[in-house]
């Protein structure tokens, strides 16, 4: 490899190894040295120990992840050169911004995430609607601080945090700078024991689904690739739309829990908004069929249910849209799907028995 790329000018260092057996890379870093190249030095990226013939050693460094604190990032002189360094987040995971709380491998909220990142990196944001707040005025919270009853937290420049309560369901978040450059994001909010207050605007109303464990909620924003659609997630058990069919682009869709789980199958009805204009009702779903490269063998149950849709699908008008779409399952699989749509008038009403099996409702119209 030193004789390969000798003269690339893209080369600052050779490494001798990562994370390896010490006396392995002292003995990679003696063998580079011999090669004699007068413009490198040599490296080693390590997670224990020093290694010799290296002319410095990095440290693969992931403390506030995979073990301590993340304020210990400050260490030194052990964290004076990282090599590696971060923390795990799925976008679909969250908590309440300023708790501590995760699990590698398993729960990976984005927020803690945040925090990690805010540790390290100085991040802005130049103004929003509800009030102005001071530079440096934001503290990370510290399990250390507040532990010893010292004033917890630790400053962080560049980094502002607004305490607004969101309320139950849609919920238009907006933030605007100085120079009028803006931007605007949806969420919609959970709150046990309070019911979310419907839309009277949104395009599908009277929304109802027959099992009480298993709720339906239209969220009236543009589904995007590679999102997820149901409400329960985790790291190791999604779905997603991978790459969006073009004619769903700009749908919304009817989330539930999820529906490849037999305690969650429901029946769901809803008419589309009186004043809109003929809207689609699309269908995605899995076939119990998988795409060569996914190494599955096909799956007879998946199989029977998407039957079963079908039937109840083609009995309420719907027709194929696409029979050769792919898509993630609940095992984060490359799944065959299909797509199947049907367009409705204004006030229409519908109503779509369960299966058990991965598939959404989406809707398309204006009003």
């Amino acid at each position: 490899m030193v004789r390969q790329n000798w003269n690339h000018p893209s080369i600052l260092f050779w490494s001798a190894g990562n994370e390896t057996i010490l006396n392995v890379v002292s003995h990679y870093a003696k063998v580079i040295r011999a090669e004699k190249d007068p413009t490198r030095l040599v490296t080693y990226a390590a997670n224990a120990g020093p290694a010799d013939n290296c002319d410095f050693v990095a440290n693969n460094t992931y403390q506030g992840w995979y073990e301590g604190h993340y304020p210990d990032f400050a260490e030194l002189p052990k964290n004076a050169l990282v090599s590696e360094t971060g923390c795990g987040d799925w976008i679909t995971h969250h908590v309440p911004y300023g708790t501590i709380k995760w699990a590698v491998d398993k729960y990976e909220p984005e927020e803690y995430a945040d925090i990690f990142t805010e540790f390290r990196l100085q991040l802005t944001l130049n103004g929003v609607p509800q009030e102005k707040i001071k530079n440096g005025s934001y503290r990370l919270p510290d399990m250390e601080s507040k532990k010893n009853g010292h004033v917890p937290g630790i400053i962080v420049e560049n980094v502002f945090f607004w305490k607004t309560p969101l309320q139950p369901g849609k919920n238009v978040i907006k933030v605007t700078d100085d120079r009028g450059g803006s931007q605007q994001m949806i969420i919609y909010q959970k709150n046990d024991g309070v019911p979310a207050t419907a839309d009277p605007s949104a395009l599908v109303q009277d929304l109802t689904s027959s099992n009480p464990q298993s709720p339906a909620c239209f969220i009236d924003r543009p589904v995007e690739s590679q999102g997820a659609f149901y409400s329960e997630v985790d790291g190791t058990s999604d779905n997603t739309f991978d790459i969006l069919p073009q004619e769903v682009e700009g749908a919304g869709w009817i989330s539930t829990r999820r529906l490849s789980d037999p305690k969650w199958k429901t029946d769901i009805s809803f008419r589309l908004h009186p004043s809109a204009t003929a809207s689609t009702v699309f269908v995605l779903f899995s076939t119990g069929q998988y795409p060569t490269v996914t190494l599955k063998e096909n799956d007879p149950a998946i199989m029977a249910a998407a039957a079963a849709l079908r039937a109840t699908l083609s009995a309420a008008g719907f027709q194929p849209a696409s029979t050769h779409e792919v898509w993630r399952d609940h095992d984060l699989n490359r799944a065959n799907a299909e797509l199947w749509k049907v367009t409705l008038q204004p006030g229409a009403k519908i109503h779509l028995p369960g299966q058990t099996l991965d598939y959404v409702v989406m809707v398309k119209g204006g009003k």
